[in-house]
């Protein structure tokens, strides 16, 4: 016996439901949520989940059209609460952290572009003091 095809309205349902529920349990997290930063690893899974919920209700594409209104409203519902984990934590957070990382970095290159005198003498002295050893 072939198994009867699932009406894929009756799926999408299903799916809309369960991100309802997800959506909740993600609201209260974020409501939660006191991270200082972007780069805060319960940020970035708040955010993930988020999106997650966001690439499901892109793929309820062959559905009627009450259910598309549904799927719109479930997008600006999850929007709304990313808006809030975003407001949470200001923008220029990760960015004064991000060019603290860039300033360090940039700091290093020029000391090593500086120092290639340092570094040859220093590949001089190794030479001599490893020739200089007994094997």
């Amino acid at each position: 016996q072939p198994v009867p095809l699932r009406d894929p309205n009756t799926i999408a349902l299903e799916k809309l439901e369960q991100i309802k529920q997800n959506l909740v349990d993600l609201n209260q997290q974020v409501d939660a949520f006191d991270g200082v930063t972007r780069d805060d690893r319960v940020y970035k899974l708040l955010d993930e989940q988020a999106v997650k919920m966001m690439l499901t209700c892109d793929e309820l594409t062959d559905v009627s059209i009450d259910i598309k209104e549904k799927r719109k409203e479930m997008i600006r519902n999850v929007q709304t609460v990313i808006a809030k984990l975003e407001s949470k934590v200001p923008m220029n957070a990760t960015i004064e952290n991000n060019s603290n990382l860039m300033e360090t970095k940039l700091t290093v290159d020029d000391l090593s572009i500086n120092s290639t005198e340092q570094q040859q003498s220093s590949r001089t002295q190794n030479e001599q003091t490893s020739t200089e050893r007994p094997t």
